[in-house]
């Protein structure tokens, strides 16, 4: 078979090498089986821009029988067999690749060969359509002229198999891994032998991927013909057969070094080290342990010194990440890192702080932020968003962190975004590259002030006990997740948007299981409005909190302003009406106070509170399934309106205290009163 690779990225000297033809004997022409094979048609969403057709030379193998090689090319093909076969018809591609029952993917590769598994199926007649058995990934690599590749190497971090015996299926057409036996470091890894020099031009190569979910990640070693090599490591992906896995273009630049291994952090030198490695773009080999991953070796004290950031690239509002960002994993081993402090100047803009500033692609997980960390802004120029361990992620994976610090904002600038969450700043979930948070806890305290910022949406303040800020690139788009996330604190703040778990969630998030179990209070009167609440401050397109639970207090704590608090037990607002957005299988059980309960102006009543939301907004919303107690009231309650204890008689009058058409289009579904367990 050849792949004509239409990528204007493809070298010259590539295309003119073609494809390999498939080694098979000469056969006489005979009055056998004549098969018609056919090739699918890829989805824009898989081999994007690789047209695959049949070359001379090719042949298949159909029920155990090799047909007679191909002499002539085309998108069809019609092959030739010596003696009749009988349906129904099970044919691989290459022939070669199969040996009783079973199929055989190479360990090593030439680049040139093109090498596509394929299968095929017909129950009757005489026309086989052939589907992709693995899905492929796509290397592109620039550098320079006198650099040529030697070889491109693959391997799955968790040991999965990638070359070696499979099995294979047809109904439907599939690849899987042979039942009870045990995978040998052989067929852990693939090599692709290129021999190619770089050029201002990517060049691309295309290896063939068992589908899987590759949990830990994958590790690309790429070698050059001087011995230099080049690591990349990516994060946990689901690859499905079919798909074209594009990684970006890689600037080849060798960043395994001679440095002894010494298989992860031991001390705050090592860290320090560490962090000025990922900074200058250098190798990390040093720290890494057998499975290609950073660890955590013991319990760091950084000796209260001022701290830059593993990842000091600079990040803007629209989630570019410019400058140096981790990309590999990071494993704490559950160890604690204490005693260190991350400063953001007046000056500072487009910076995220913490342990970890940007993270593009990576894994942080098993990590203690102890209570004498400090992450403070003190910024009035530009963005800034802080988290204690990570001030923002990605397309990446973070899980088990918990974080102690001590959380400052003390500047702020009109129309500016500040970003502040107790364990993670920013998570981003871009395109094609899910983001998720597990098991994230926040212990943080705050401290946060709002000295200029009047606007009260994404250009405001938003403070999360463990995350800051959620968004996804488009509600189409891969999604950002937070799950079993934790908040223990009590905060007490100025900002715009203030929630018990999480600040905001922006477009196309979730989160599951996410637990507030402290008293939620804010105090921001230079915004327009304020919303606060137990579990999420604001939601937008396509979001959800399912099955979270808030057990704390919330309060707009101002005496006798009946303007800028909204405040709910749950949400404080809903945002965009483009897409769902939902409020499944939630609890709620704190008081809800704010003097917003006096509101008297043009819809007096838009009080802006709840039980459960604050401010439906006229959005289509689902609550469901959600059960609420606690009570609700005004900050200074009198006689005359004093805090009201919800009942399973009034529990659905306070589900949200605004003018009867911002609630219009919410659906309310098996809600029903509860006590705290």
């Amino acid at each position: 078979m050849k792949k004509y690779m239409i990528f204007v990225a493809v070298a010259a000297a590539f295309l003119a090498a073609g494809c390999q033809k498939e080694q098979v004997a000469d056969h006489p022409a005979s009055a056998g089986t004549v098969l018609q094979a056919s090739l699918s048609s890829f989805t824009k969403t898989a081999i994007n821009g690789v047209k695959v057709s049949w070359t001379e030379g090719d042949a298949i193998n159909v029920n155990g029988t090799v047909s007679n090689p191909l002499t002539e090319a085309g998108a069809t093909a019609k092959f030739e067999f010596r003696s009749q076969l009988k349906a129904p018809y099970k044919a691989v591609y290459p022939a070669s690749i199969y040996n009783n029952s079973y199929i055989n993917l190479p360990s090593s590769l030439d680049a040139a060969s093109c090498f596509t598994p394929l299968a095929g199926y017909t129950e009757s007649g005489d026309a086989i359509t052939f589907k992709a058995l693995t899905a492929f990934l796509q290397i592109s690599l620039t550098g320079d002229a006198s650099t040529t590749i030697k070889d491109i190497t693959l391997k799955g971090l968790g040991g999965e198999q990638l070359c070696g015996e499979f099995g294979v299926g047809f109904q439907p057409v599939s690849l899987y891994f042979v039942d009870g036996s045990s995978v040998q470091d052989k067929d852990k890894s693939i090599k692709v032998i290129v021999n190619q020099q770089l050029s201002s031009t990517p060049l691309c190569v295309y290896i063939p991927m068992p589908p899987n979910n590759y949990s830990s990640g994958f590790q690309v070693d790429i070698l050059d013909t001087n011995g230099g090599l080049m690591r990349k490591v990516v994060s946990a992906r689901q690859i499905k057969a079919g798909e074209l896995r594009e990684m970006e273009t890689l600037a080849f630049a060798p960043n395994v070094s001679d440095d002894p291994n010494i298989g992860g952090i031991p001390d705050a030198k090592e860290f320090k080290d560490f962090a000025a490695a990922v900074n200058d773009g250098r190798s990390i080999s040093r720290w890494l342990n057998s499975s290609g991953e950073v660890e955590l070796l013991a319990d760091i004290d950084m000796g209260g010194e001022e701290w830059e950031p593993v990842g000091n690239g600079s990040v803007n509002t629209s989630h570019a990440i410019t400058g140096s960002a981790f990309t590999g994993v990071f494993d704490g081993k559950n160890h604690k890192v204490d005693n260190f402090k991350v400063t953001v100047p007046e000056s500072g803009a487009n910076v995220a702080a913490g342990l970890f500033g940007a993270i593009d692609g990576a894994t942080v997980k098993n990590l203690v932020i102890g209570d004498k960390v400090v992450i403070k802004s003190s910024s009035n120029s530009g963005f800034v968003t802080m988290g204690a361990a990570v001030g923002f992620a990605s397309g990446s994976t973070l899980e088990n962190i918990d974080s102690y610090a001590k959380m400052v904002n003390e500047g702020s600038k009109d129309n500016i975004r500040i970003v502040v969450g107790g364990a993670i700043g920013t998570i981003f979930a871009s395109a094609e590259v899910a983001s998720t948070a597990t098991n994230i806890s926040g212990h943080a305290s705050f401290e946060v002030v709002n000295t200029a910022n009047t606007k009260n949406g994404a250009t405001g303040i938003s403070v999360g006990g463990a995350i800051g800020l959620m968004d996804g690139k488009d509600v189409n788009a891969a999604p950002c997740t937070a799950v079993n996330c934790v908040n223990y604190s009590n905060i007490s703040v100025e900002a715009t948007r203030t929630g018990g778990v999480i600040g905001t969630m922006n477009t196309n998030c979730l989160a599951e299981g996410c637990i507030n179990n402290g008293n939620i209070f804010c105090s921001d009167v230079k915004a327009t409005n304020s919303r606060v609440a137990g579990i999420v401050s604001a939601m937008g397109n396509n979001t959800g909190i399912k099955n979270c639970v808030n057990y704390g207090d919330v309060c707009f704590c101002v005496s006798g302003d009946s303007t800028h608090g909204y405040a709910a037990g749950l949400v404080g607002q809903t945002n965009d009406a483009n897409s769902f957005t939902y409020i499944e299988g939630c609890a709620t059980y704190g008081t809800v106070q704010s003097d917003r309960w006096f509101y008297s102006g043009d819809k007096p009543d838009d009080k802006y509170m709840g039980i459960v939301c604050g401010n439906f907004n006229s959005k289509v919303i689902l609550v469901k399934n959600c059960i609420v107690g606690g009570k609700i009231g005004p900050f200074t309650p009198t006689d005359a309106d004093p805090v009201v204890t919800i009942t399973a008689d009034n529990f659905e009058q306070y589900y949200s205290l605004t003018d009867a058409s911002r609630i219009a289009k919410v659906v309310f579904e098996g809600n029903s009163f509860g006590t705290r367990p």
